[in-house]
């Protein structure tokens, strides 16, 4: 009887220990959707650029002042075509306007005759410029065309030739233009001054071959003059040579000039941000409405922008553009007018940028999207679905998107690095930083806040009570984890204050309680040194994770495939702090981890109370 009167009376403090990590990257604390007024554009089709009018055509032995044509609207070009006796002329005067020589001129038949050819976008206020005096003669005239392209060179291709044998048959060599509806200008000069130096055009590559469309000669020095025509080139390709008629024989200079069609209008006009997925298809929507700010929960997260551009005035043909996608810091000010932010200008998104392009495993950069009922819309208007994106620059690859018509692509992204709690605002641009015409809606995403991590126990103090020997004790207890921002998760981690083990007597600390094997979750090829045998716990000190309870994440591989003794798996406290909980995918919120205790008394075990302390901590993982 006296062995069942034995007692071992054995008290187990546990003491908290909250641990907070901050990260740099941030948290969302709140939404503030926004939706932007849209803008429906009137559209209208335009094809290829027209033939306006030519100014008086004008011929001196000193410098001259073409005339601009009578009819003439703000960005229209002007084609001032100039002959001379072979020899250089430029603009002496601008009087307000600019111009420029077109690539491909001169063209000279050395010594006799020389073709110059100047270009200028008619700024609404500029008068007829000046030439310098070439020194033998010079005569020219200024022809006007609408429809033209308004950002940069007009021409999408020129070519020139020159005939040194003095005869009434000139040739001017073909191009290859890049893109379609091409107003081909066509135009010969010559040593003579037949009052229509060039009485015809032919070329079976172009249609709708005009007739003269200027004539400008003069009998001073040795004779000169210049006829102009143009042609049509509806679809983008080579043309072939162009055969002239002179009237008299003469030596020539020639040259095709391809004016581009203006250019068709870009709007951003609606966007959406969904959850990554790992295909061509996008996640879960992150906003109740489309056109509307996020936020994003975690630091390092990725996301999906499903953007829409309106295209206006024309087609954008098939690749018809290049595009790029930037951002900026919004800062102190808005997305159309940054202050303050990092970066402060708007960037290049690239994969090393702050917010930088997400490199998914499966779907590959310019692939085909995957369209979901709930992408953005814009007004009712025809969506044509372009690209997946995961690198700039992109264009309309897919298909060509009618005037009218919205092109919607859909860019993977990532926080890398973005300063916590801060706005990003995106914006599309041509490849060659030139602004889309009009901003109807910017995307815009807040970063989360910094991660953080807090630890409460269910409680502090675990009392076994009165031990038997060969009757083993089981207490269980609760962690509970909160923790935001984590795009890791976290981990949970465990380990006795006492290096003599986990549990001394409260008045003779040289007498211990027995502790099983130290937990060591990197043994056996990281599946740990649990172990499921009950005899080898027998008359120690032992824990283990209980799959019952546990919501964080419980291993099958460390503590057994269920919580049924010879089953379930147990181990000791280490003296070292080690994992005992790993759960990546605890990004946010509370999570628990149930603890069972367990501890038996042997025969020899000395009478007395017990006591001792542990320490857990949670950390995010990195």
């Amino acid at each position: 009887m006296r062995f069942f009167m034995r007692k071992t009376i054995f008290f187990l403090s546990i003491f908290l220990f909250i641990v907070v990590w901050l990260f740099t990257n941030s948290f969302p604390i709140w939404l503030n959707p926004r939706t932007p007024p849209k803008v429906q554009e009137a559209e209208a089709v335009l094809a290829m650029p027209s033939f306006v009018q030519c100014g008086s055509g004008t011929g001196a032995a000193g410098a001259i002042s073409p005339a601009l044509p009578a009819t003439k609207s703000v960005d229209d070009i002007f084609l001032l075509f100039l002959e001379t006796a072979d020899q250089v002329i430029t603009i002496a005067g601008s009087n307000g306007g600019t111009w420029t020589e077109v690539l491909n001129s001169p063209q000279s038949a050395a010594g006799t005759t020389r073709l110059t050819v100047f270009w200028s976008r008619y700024n609404g206020t500029q008068g007829d410029p000046t030439t310098s005096d070439s020194g033998d003669h010079q005569v020219g005239v200024i022809c006007g065309y609408s429809g033209v392209t308004t950002n940069g060179n007009p021409w999408d291709v020129t070519s020139g030739g020159i005939d040194t044998v003095s005869d009434t048959s000139g040739s001017i060599p073909g191009a290859t233009t890049t893109g379609a509806n091409r107003l081909i200008v066509i135009v010969g000069a010559g040593d003579d001054d037949a009052d229509t130096p060039i009485t015809g055009a032919v070329n079976s590559s172009l249609a709708s071959i005009s007739s003269a469309r200027a004539n400008a000669e003069t009998s001073l020095g040795n004779d000169g003059g210049v006829t102009v025509f143009d042609g049509q080139k509806s679809s983008a390709g080579g043309y072939g040579a162009t055969t002239l008629t002179y009237t008299g024989a003469t030596t020539k200079g020639m040259m095709t000039i391809a004016l581009k069609p203006r250019d068709p209008t870009y709007a951003q006009s609606a966007y959406r941000f969904f959850e990554n997925d790992d295909s061509t298809q996008v996640g879960a929507i992150m906003t109740a409405v489309q056109d509307a700010t996020t936020s994003l929960v975690f630091a390092a997260q990725a996301f999906r922008l499903r953007m829409l551009l309106h295209i206006g005035l024309d087609l954008l043909s098939l690749n018809g553009e290049n595009f790029k996608l930037q951002f900026v810091g919004k800062g102190t000010g808005t997305c159309d007018s940054p202050s303050g932010g990092t970066p402060s200008i708007y960037t290049d998104i690239n994969g090393a940028t702050i917010i930088a392009y997400n490199n998914n495993i499966t779907p590959g950069d310019n692939q085909a999207l995957t369209a979901t009922t709930t992408d953005p819309t814009h007004n009712g208007d025809t969506i044509v679905n372009q690209s997946y994106e995961e690198a700039n620059n992109f264009t309309n690859s897919v298909a060509r998107i009618p005037s009218g018509y919205d092109g919607k692509w859909d860019f993977s992204l990532k926080d890398n690095g973005a300063d916590t709690d801060a706005f990003y605002c995106f914006r599309v641009v041509t490849s060659g930083n030139v602004p889309l015409t009009a901003y109807n809606v910017y995307p815009e995403i807040k970063t989360s806040a910094a991660a953080s991590i807090s630890l409460s126990l269910s409680t502090t103090t675990v009392f076994f009570g009165d031990l038997a020997p060969g009757v083993p004790n089981i207490v269980s207890a609760t962690t509970s984890v909160d923790v935001t921002g984590a795009s890791n998760g976290y981990y949970l981690s465990v380990k006795r204050d006492s290096a003599t083990s986990t549990v001394t007597m409260t008045t003779e600390r040289n007498t211990s309680f027995p502790d099983f094997t130290a937990w060591d979750p990197t043994a056996n090829g990281n599946a740990g040194n649990a172990t499921s045998t009950i005899a080898d716990i027998t008359g120690k000190f032992a824990f283990r994770i209980q799959n019952a309870s546990t919501t964080s994440n419980y291993s099958t591989t460390w503590w057994g495939s269920n919580d049924i003794d010879g089953t379930a798996k147990y181990a000791g406290f280490p003296t070292a702090s080690q994992k005992i909980m790993d759960c990546s995918a605890c990004t946010s919120g509370i999570t628990f981890t149930a603890i069972k205790y367990r501890i038996d008394s042997s025969l020899t075990q000395k009478n007395g109370a017990y006591d001792g302390n542990l320490t857990f901590t949670a950390l995010v993982n990195p």
